[in-house]
């Protein structure tokens, strides 16, 4: 695993350790780690989430755990650009090659909301690459999100989509997401 997967990762399980302090201070004999490990999916890809949703399999997803999911922020939608009241939808996608001509695609819907965020996203171009759209004192993963930027996200699955053709889409409560690129 390249130096910086293992950065950003430890990064995001930074980040979890604020929102999951309630659950390490519990007093129930377990240790911080089993309880981090209790309250925390860091297995479970948007795959996984799908192949789930495609078998109906709703008791299996994860919705009592927050989980780490990588991929792209094909879109940025900003619902609510007030500081104070800003939400922003993203939609996140992975993939996966089947044989040489097919790529199976999964995708979620994470909401951000909050002003921690307002400064963490934009619409329009990504940046190019060399060209930083963050504060020369802004660490590289918190520098501002555009399309097309390659992600981790923490978030609590929340709800599902179901499209048209009945197809379901995880819809996610966003806790933090940082660039992996």
């Amino acid at each position: 695993m390249p130096l910086a997967a293992v950065i950003v990762r430890a990064a995001a399980i930074a980040c979890l350790l604020v929102a999951v302090t309630p659950t390490l201070a519990a007093t129930d004999g377990a240790s911080p780690f089993e309880r981090l490990r209790g309250a925390l999916d860091f297995g479970t890809t948007l795959e996984d989430i799908h192949h789930m949703l495609d078998e109906r399999d709703l008791d299996s997803l994860p919705t009592d755990r927050v989980i780490i999911l990588d991929g792209v922020a094909v879109e940025i939608t900003v619902i609510d650009p007030e500081p104070d009241s800003f939400l922003v939808q993203v939609d996140l996608a992975s993939g996966r090659w089947l044989g040489l001509s097919e790529v199976r695609l999964y995708q979620a819907y994470v909401f951000f909301q909050g002003p921690d965020f307002a400064a963490r996203f934009h619409s329009g171009r990504p940046p190019e690459p060399g060209d930083s759209m963050a504060p020369a004192d802004e660490p590289p993963g918190r520098a501002p999100i555009g399309s097309n930027s390659r992600v981790i996200v923490l978030g609590m699955l929340v709800d599902l989509y179901e499209d048209a053709e009945g197809a379901l889409s995880p819809i996610l409560e966003g806790i933090d997401i940082r660039l992996i690129d």
